[in-house]
């Protein structure tokens, strides 16, 4: 039995299997995702576990070089872009683009190999 490291087996297969330049979406519980897309979803309850506790964890695992984040983040929770770019680091380069690029909602968006990882997170906190 795995007593150390990522538990979650979907999530640990997705870290594993990525390469470089791969890119993995770590949501919240309210983000849009189309059907028939992959989903690594992780959420227990109602922000348990938050997008920040999995950044912390996925972080000690996996090789950031870059952060894409929704336009609306950056604007409305302007704190919460600022934690996660916290734990990530200051030295990685962030781009931003309109939410529905990221969600796929559009054609020709954003469109991880993976899918999201869906965490507990309601969108509001």
């Amino acid at each position: 039995m795995k007593e150390v490291g990522i538990l979650n087996s979907d999530l640990a297969e997705v870290i594993s299997q990525s390469g470089h330049m791969d890119e993995i979406i770590v949501a919240d519980a309210g983000f849009p995702i189309p059907l028939g897309v992959r989903t690594v979803d992780i959420s227990l309850a109602e922000n348990k576990p938050t997008v920040l506790e999995v950044l912390e964890e996925l972080k000690k695992y996996y090789s950031v070089e870059k952060l894409v984040f929704s336009n609306e983040t950056k604007e409305v929770s302007p704190t919460r872009f600022q934690d996660i770019c916290n734990i990530i680091g200051s030295d990685i380069p962030v781009e931003t683009m309109p939410g529905a690029n990221i969600s796929g909602s559009k054609p020709g968006g954003f469109c991880p190999k993976y899918g999201p990882v869906k965490t507990g997170n309601s969108s509001g906190s």
